[in-house]
């Protein structure tokens, strides 16, 4: 799927491209799953190779980051698939050629409709895909640091309910520990992808400034509120790993006292009856010179024998 825009009356709006044509006056053009049509229109209309997606996987930097011709190719690592229960990391390919932005992406991330949505309706500086591409990576930064605060409340919530509120500790329930672990996990995968995503993306403004069109200083400033925001989001995702470490640590010591207790209970259940037991033993024992054997009282006396030693047991341990 291919999606062109261009800029009128400093606003971005959707170019409705005929004939396979791409008009000279676009500012960013979107591919989404392309096509090898789509591909080959692309890379004809801009002189440029459009990497695949076996290419944007790569993990090495000279592979990620590089300058081809007169155009930058820049991978980052993006969060995508954040509503649902499997939030993925996945690469996304930014290209600079000719003063537009192209982008090759295989998911569809919340701050592309964000960002389209809110420059559709707020007037463009300019057309340059240099700026395109630093309100792009704001918007990123923005929906990270909104997946973060909402790590946070969720992780305060798994804080108070196994510390207070009749918690964890009053309750000692192996369905709410199993809960908690799951919810836990699931916090710690978002948060440690968050913050690969930043490291990518700081890496990705790393690359970009040095490289930048000298037309288009003014991004200058919003690539640095950009790379300070992602710094101390960085530092935020430390603590809140901390965080889910102490509490993973805490419930896993909770079931270990839980498991004790069990254990404990059984210890002294066993301790008491082996008096009994040994009891039981000696008189079931059956053999023709039994002492004892015709005793009217034997029975009587072996039970009053092992409640004795049950209850001597008992107050001893």
């Amino acid at each position: 799927m291919l999606h062109s825009y261009s800029v009128s009356n400093k606003k971005l709006q959707k170019d409705h491209h005929k004939g396979g044509k791409l008009s000279e006056d676009l500012a960013w053009i979107d591919l989404i799953e392309p096509s090898k049509e789509e591909e080959k229109l692309v890379e004809d209309f801009l002189g440029i190779d459009i990497p695949t997606r076996e290419e944007m996987a790569e993990i090495e930097l000279s592979s990620r980051f590089y300058e081809k011709g007169d155009a930058l190719y820049m991978t980052a690592t993006i969060l995508a698939r954040t509503e649902h229960d499997e939030p993925g990391a996945h690469a996304l390919t930014f290209i600079l050629a000719k003063e537009k932005l192209v982008t090759v992406r295989y998911v569809d991330p919340t701050p592309f409709k964000v960002f389209t949505s809110t420059a559709q309706r707020i007037a463009c500086q300019t057309h340059q895909g240099e700026a395109l591409l630093s309100g792009l990576l704001d918007a990123f930064i923005n929906r990270i640091a909104d997946l973060l605060e909402g790590g946070d409340r969720q992780i305060d919530d798994i804080s108070r309910r196994i510390f207070r509120d009749q918690g964890l500790v009053k309750k000692k329930e192996t369905k709410i520990f199993q809960t908690v672990l799951k919810e836990l996990g699931l916090a710690a995968d978002l948060i440690s992808k968050t913050q690969e995503s930043l490291v990518s993306i700081q890496r990705l403004i790393t690359f970009l400034i040095p490289n930048l069109n000298p037309k288009a200083k003014t991004c200058l400033k919003t690539l640095d509120t950009v790379n300070r925001d992602a710094i101390a989001l960085r530092e935020h995702t430390s603590y809140l790993i901390d965080k889910t470490n102490f509490l993973l640590d805490a419930t896993l010591g909770l079931i270990n006292i839980q498991q004790n207790d069990i254990m404990k209970l059984f210890s002294i259940v066993a301790v008491c009856f082996m008096p009994s037991t040994l009891v039981v033993g000696f008189f079931g024992t059956n053999f023709k010179t039994m002492p004892l054997l015709d005793w009217n009282y034997g029975f009587e006396f072996s039970l009053f024998l092992m409640i004795a030693t049950l209850i001597l047991s008992f107050l001893l341990f």
